[in-house]
């Protein structure tokens, strides 16, 4: 049988009648309890067939199946509606190719899966960013991607949306440098989409699907990249994270001088430095000033540093309170429900979410420690998978290469 069963207690010393709840597979070997969605509310985990695991997340009635997405060992992934229902889809990067998942909407089974594009099959490459964009101009969501190796230059990929959930088979442009990540945006203001990459180098789009050849900007790789207005002149501009670089501090902007050309960096020092990493980079408006900011993972602290507007920025002390954190990834969306930018963070090290409550000023309370995901979680998108809610929902890429969806249960 594919079950579980659940005997509630009656509260005077007696159980009552068994009640059954399907895990999908026949369960083997000793189930665990834990908190996995919320505190205080005791989830079953399930050991089934094929070294898998099936979740049982206590609801208001009982307990139902957590949505599982079909094995995949999963490197990247990014959130779209590609087939145009106003449900998010997913597109996720592995070593050879990218899964495209279809949004239903539903709670109890949020994907279906779709098409599988084979992008590449070289020894020691794989897709490390995945990125959505309309690269043609014609109104359909496109994937750029990264096919990256240590041994040599990365490759960017262009896959056209055709508006069904398919896509085109992928166009690669060889960037100047090693490039890990990708991030996309209009950087000379033509009004087409353009990538820029963690190596420093600018693919600009030529508005048809095609990418011209990379313009390097004359730096080092860094570990992320990502675009924003930082000094509200409406152009997009580029931070940067360091990473494990002893020899530079964590974080530079690079503002945006029109045409597609950039100022010198302008570097700031987090609280942390040089003892910490920074990996993940986000950027909001986090205290509602106008004025982006920057949220910075580190290897053990997540910090907030306020925008001034002009590409600098004041580091917020113990922004959060947490420096227990291997804050890495970090998403920022309506967790809650106040329509303010708050913050899910990644413990990639003990393999959990955290979710954080924004108090106005710069600074975050924790509100949900411990939404469990597998190993070493590292990369996550948001999006209302389970209908048209004000809250977000997760999908976590885990250490492993598997895939956790995490369904919010604020209403």
């Amino acid at each position: 049988m594919n079950t579980v069963a659940v005997l509630y207690g009656q509260g005077n010393g007696k159980l009552g009648t068994p009640v059954m709840y399907e895990t999908g597979e026949p369960p083997g070997g000793a189930m665990a309890v834990a908190s996995l969605r919320k505190a205080g509310e005791l989830d079953i985990v399930v050991p089934i067939g094929h070294g898998s695991v099936s979740v049982l997340l206590r609801t208001a009635t009982g307990f139902e199946e957590a949505p599982q997405l079909e094995p995949v060992q999963a490197n990247a992934l990014a959130s779209g509606d590609f087939n145009g229902d106003g449900k998010p889809d997913l597109a996720v990067g592995t070593a050879t190719a990218v899964q495209i998942y279809l949004g239903t909407g539903k709670a109890s089974a949020p994907f279906t899966t779709g098409q599988l594009i084979t992008v590449g099959t070289q020894a020691d490459y794989g897709v490390t960013s995945i990125a959505v964009g309309d690269f043609n101009g014609d109104g359909k969501l496109d994937i750029a991607l990264s096919y990256s190796s240590i041994l040599g230059p990365s490759e960017i990929g262009i896959l056209l949306g055709n508006g069904d959930g398919t896509f085109a088979t992928p166009v690669f442009y060889t960037s100047g440098s090693y490039s890990y990540y990708i991030a996309l945006g209009d950087v000379n203001g033509d009004g087409k989409l353009d990538v820029v990459t963690s190596g420093i180098d600018i693919l600009l789009g030529k508005g048809d699907g095609t990418l011209a050849a990379p313009t390097s900007l004359g730096l080092t790789s860094w570990v992320n990249v990502l675009l924003a207005d930082f000094n509200g002149d409406g152009l997009l501009d580029i931070a940067l994270a360091t990473g494990a670089d002893p020899n530079q501090p964590e974080v530079a902007v690079m503002l945006n001088s029109g045409g597609g050309s950039f100022g010198p960096p302008i570097y700031t020092q987090t609280l942390y430095y040089p003892s910490y990493e920074a990996q993940a980079l986000t950027a909001a408006d986090v205290n509602q000033d106008g004025k982006q900011d920057l949220l910075v993972g580190e290897s053990d602290a997540l910090q907030t540093l306020l925008g001034n507007g002009d590409g600098t920025f004041q580091v917020i002390t113990d922004a959060t309170n947490v420096e227990w954190f291997n804050a890495f990834p970090i998403v920022v969306d309506d967790f809650s429900g106040s329509g303010k930018p708050e913050l899910a963070v990644a413990n990639s090290a003990a393999g959990y979410i955290a979710t954080l409550l924004n108090e106005g000023d710069g600074n975050f309370s924790i509100t949900n420690e411990g939404a469990g995901t597998g190993p070493g979680p590292s990369s996550m998108v948001s999006g209302r998978f389970h209908g048209p809610n004000k809250v977000a929902d997760l999908v976590v890429r885990n250490s492993d290469g598997t895939l956790s969806v995490l369904i919010n249960d604020t209403r």
